[in-house]
């Protein structure tokens, strides 16, 4: 880059030589000129070359002629004596123009504000090293006390009392403290008696009851509520005072007077007896006895109203009892899986309650793979994978306690789909969904 863009007055100098050796400097010889700019036309140089010397020429250029980014020159003479001349050349796109137009119109200008600025410069590097010495005076006389001065003092920060030693303890600490944590949080999450246990036995706990539970609940009720409000229901109907247990009071109540009446003679008989020796004393008690065994006032007759007795007390509290019986197994069963129960199977026990659905047989689709219901859900196969199961009081007898998997579902109807039973539903045929 040997020309600045668009400056008038900028001399370009070239040699002419012999244009059979190009190399024999021509003098005295007029040289015409032409310039194209930017690939442009060619046109004239404006002003004339003049030689300097023993083939030397030159020619200033117009500021017009610069104004271009690649000038392209030729040279030649008239007398076609001389090889023709080719200069090209690159202005600098009027950059250095601008740089020098910034601060000041000329190169000399520019430099001496650069020169300004860098005497700025170095009375800034005085004030520096002023402050400098001042710091190295501060606490000692030379850089090296100064430096001996800021190791004293990461000594003392080393320090085990009150430095990064001190610090050093109580992260020591810190992460023993860590470690202890995270070694009880291990043993809390122990397969054999940790939370994994407590999770292991509530689900086996879970597991466990999940069968009697459904029985219970199926039996005659769809809730453990309702099951117990049955229960109670039982135990009232037993102490009814005309079929429970005031019945079986007064029972027995005849029972002793009749006892009374049966023995009050041989037992008198006994007691006054005047025989006076032991002998004679149980010859009486013999005597009575078979008295006792008579079929129309003794044992004999106590026996068979024993047994009239009985039965009747067998046909009054036949039905409460039997009910009770198998009540309280159904109690004992409850017992068991409550005590068993934890706050987490309870809430899993009741998630899993809440999961169950009730519902009735419609009265279109009644086959022994499909039956419309009362469901009503919102997306078609939701139920899919389940187990419907008949209630034990459903009105087909056949279905009864029979349990089949669901395959399908369709929201209209609340229409099932499920693998084959044994007798088609009716309308009204009542089941849950596990």
């Amino acid at each position: 880059m040997g020309l600045l863009k668009n400056v008038a007055s900028q001399k370009v100098g070239f040699p002419m030589v012999d244009k059979t050796d190009f190399a024999t400097p021509e003098t005295g010889i007029t040289v015409a000129g032409v310039i194209r700019k930017d690939g442009g036309a060619s046109a004239t140089l404006s002003n004339t070359v003049s030689e300097l010397t023993n083939g030397l020429y030159v020619v200033t250029l117009s500021q017009g002629e610069t104004n271009a980014d690649l000038l392209a020159m030729r040279f030649h003479d008239s007398g076609a004596s001389c090889a023709t001349q080719f200069i090209i050349e690159r202005t600098d796109g009027g950059k250095i123009t601008s740089i020098l137009a910034d601060t000041g119109t000329t190169l000399n200008n520019k430099i001496d504000s650069i020169l300004a600025d860098t005497k700025e410069i170095n009375s800034q590097a005085d004030s520096i090293l002023a402050d400098t010495i001042a710091i190295l005076v501060d606490t000692g006389s030379t850089l090296s006390n100064q430096i001996t001065s800021i190791l004293a003092d990461t000594v003392n920060l080393s320090n085990a009392t009150d430095g990064l030693g001190a610090l050093e303890t109580i992260v020591s600490d810190i992460l023993d403290k860590v470690d202890s944590i995270l070694s009880d949080t291990i043993t809390l999450s122990n397969a054999d008696y940790g939370l994994n246990a407590i999770e292991t036995i509530v689900s086996n706990v879970y597991s466990a009851m999940a069968g009697p539970i459904a029985s219970i609940l199926v039996d005659t009720k769809t809730t453990l509520d309702d099951k117990l409000d049955s229960i109670l229901a039982d135990t009232q109907n037993l102490s009814n005072a005309t079929d429970g247990l005031g019945a079986l009071e007064e029972i027995v109540s005849d029972i002793l007077e009749a006892l009374d009446s049966v023995v009050a003679g041989p037992i008198a008989s006994i007691l006054v007896d005047t025989n006076t020796t032991l002998d004679n004393k149980i010859d009486s008690i013999l005597a009575d006895t078979i008295t006792l065994s008579n079929a129309d006032y003794g044992l004999a007759a106590l026996e068979v109203i024993v047994s009239d007795i009985l039965e009747a007390v067998d046909s009054i509290t036949a039905g409460p009892i039997t009910s009770i019986l198998a009540d309280s197994g159904e109690i004992s069963n409850i017992k068991a899986v409550t005590d068993a129960l934890t706050a987490a199977a309870a809430t899993k026990l009741a998630v899993s309650a809440n999961t169950m659905i009730t519902g009735t047989v419609g009265a279109t689709d009644l086959t022994t793979t499909t039956c419309s219901t009362d469901i009503s859900l919102t997306d078609a196969e939701q139920l899919n994978g389940r187990i419907l199961i008949f209630a034990s009081d459903t009105s087909t007898a056949g279905l009864k306690y029979q349990a089949t998997d669901i395959t399908g579902f369709v929201v209209a109807n609340g229409v099932l789909t499920f693998t084959a039973v044994t007798t088609a539903p009716s309308a009204g045929d009542t089941f849950i969904i596990v």
